[in-house]
């Protein structure tokens, strides 16, 4: 059996888009989110945004608790 291995790449690449995507839930992709901080790296943007997840993730399991 032969493997389109464009297929392939295609899937993986489709699936690395969505995953640029998730982190914000408005379907920006980063790039687009790092031009509204122009002082900032991409990376600085991306620690930022998770740390926050991450607070706020905390937070709302301490309510439960």
């Amino acid at each position: 059996m032969k493997v389109d291995e464009n297929s392939e790449k295609e899937e993986g690449t489709e699936a690395h888009g969505k995953r640029k995507r998730r982190p914000d839930k408005q379907g920006m992709e980063w790039k687009e989110i790092c031009e509204r901080f122009p002082n900032r790296t991409e990376g600085a943007v991306k620690v930022r945004y998770y740390g926050l997840q991450k607070k706020q993730k905390r937070k709302e399991t301490s309510i439960g608790t």
